[in-house]
């Protein structure tokens, strides 16, 4: 199942709408838009994200950025 917020959305998919779904259903969960930070990404996957969907905020990160890194490292401590 994919939650999404938006491409570059303002605002991201509620971890109550989340966390509704996963007590719903047995699948994987998808979530993605407006997800921007380490600590958002952590808090789709404690809220029953199976996967966390982050695009626009790394496209426009500089070169050598280490935000990639970050978040994937904040999703695999939720």
């Amino acid at each position: 199942i994919y939650l999404e917020g938006g491409s570059g959305a303002r605002w991201s998919v509620p971890e109550d709408m989340i966390q509704a779904v996963r007590d719903s259903v047995s699948l994987p969960i998808i979530v993605g838009g407006g997800i921007r930070s380490p600590e958002d990404a952590h808090k789709k996957i404690k809220a029953g994200a199976d996967w966390a969907v982050v695009g626009n905020v790394l496209e426009k990160q500089p070169p050598g950025s280490s935000l990639m890194k970050e978040i994937a490292g904040a999703v695999h401590t939720a």
